[in-house]
């Protein structure tokens, strides 16, 4: 068994005056077309792949563990895209910002009747879903460096909350027994980094709510033959290199909150892998075009009545970002969540 490292970093929610947790997403992307047949495993079209990055990018893919009870899915973007349209909400100072929106009614806030939520249908042939594999040759004020970046981007239509402790929590009861669930939305993005130094594996970085956590790649993480193995918690989808229980934020009242991760369905996200290397935003064509789009991927936040002014939550939050506005996507060398340096070193030393 490979040790769980203690420093983590997570996705909060302001309580009064405190913080509670955010059961976090990431954003989508825009329009494409429908569903094919079955996924296949390939080279996306970018213009700049080599054989020697896609081949490193398959070697590497990370072997996912759902949760045993998990409810909501990976799935393909063509199915979710052919499933959602683009709408225009206001977005704080933004009139014009961009959301893709269910086609088919929620239902309500903490519902989700459009069966497309739930994801790949079929638990045991999971490994025709694919994951998105971008390769990042790391610069340093423009200039190359050794490190290559392996983003391992994932999809899910639907991301489930949390049910937390409306009063106080105390002797493991919640004072009056009120509870409420937040942070319900539609869309959610996750990702694995697999960093290399001169084509060695370093590191492995895990997205964890809207932050994530860094081990030493072989050492505090499992690997079945060259493949990082990950564990998906259920409903939020975060990352961890082992099952288990894992509190990542105790809120004032006494509540804790807490992804729950085990040995369920195994996705080998190597036997569907699409590859592609970064490109400048806006240039992105064909079956990628998807990577263009700089909206939300989910529906507008709802039911922010009360709940959002005690906890910075609303039953329903907005669909995440895609993965061409997170940091980790350009080149720019940059540190791994919680990893203790720019230059790749060793978490273990």
């Amino acid at each position: 068994m490979f040790s769980l490292p203690s420093g983590r970093s997570f996705s909060i929610r302001r309580w009064g005056a405190g913080l509670i947790a955010t059961v976090s997403a990431v954003a989508l992307l825009p329009v494409l077309a429908a569903r094919p047949a079955a996924a296949q495993g390939g080279t996306a079209s970018a213009a700049s792949l080599s054989a020697q990055d896609a081949e490193l990018a398959r070697r590497y893919a990370p072997l996912v563990r759902l949760e045993r009870d998990e409810e909501y899915f990976p799935s393909d973007v063509e199915s979710f895209l052919s499933n959602t349209h683009v709408e225009t909400h206001r977005e704080g100072d933004n009139p014009n910002r961009q959301f893709r929106v269910s086609n088919q009614p929620l239902g309500c806030d903490s519902c989700t009747e459009p069966a497309f939520l739930s994801g790949w249908p079929d638990r045991a042939t999971l490994d025709q879903v694919p994951a998105y594999a971008e390769i990042v040759h790391r610069t340093d004020n423009g200039s190359a460096t050794d490190i290559t970046d392996i983003n391992y981007w994932m999809f899910y239509p639907y991301n489930r909350g949390k049910r937390v402790c409306m009063t106080v929590f105390i002797a493991n009861r919640c004072l009056g027994g009120l509870y409420s669930t937040f942070g319900h939305h539609v869309g959610d993005w996750e990702h694995v980094t697999l960093r290399l130094v001169d084509n060695e594996p370093h590191q492995v970085s895990m997205s964890q709510h809207n932050s994530g956590q860094t081990v030493a790649y072989g050492r505090e993480i499992a690997v079945d033959g060259t493949q990082p193995l990950v564990y998906a918690a259920w409903g939020s989808h975060g990352l961890y290199p082992a099952p288990g229980d894992h509190t990542y934020l105790r809120l004032p009242n006494g509540h804790s909150l807490v992804d729950r991760t085990s040995n369920g369905p195994l996705w080998d996200t190597r036997k569907a892998l699409k590859v592609f290397s970064w490109q400048p935003a806006g240039s992105y064509t064909g079956d990628l075009s998807w990577l263009n789009y700089t909206g939300r991927w989910g529906n507008p936040k709802s039911g922010c009545a009360v709940v959002e002014a005690v906890s910075g939550e609303c039953m329903l939050n907005a669909g995440p970002e895609g993965p061409n506005l997170k940091e980790v996507f350009g080149p720019r060398t940059q540190p791994l969540d919680n990893a203790p340096d720019r230059s790749g070193g060793s978490v273990a030393e």
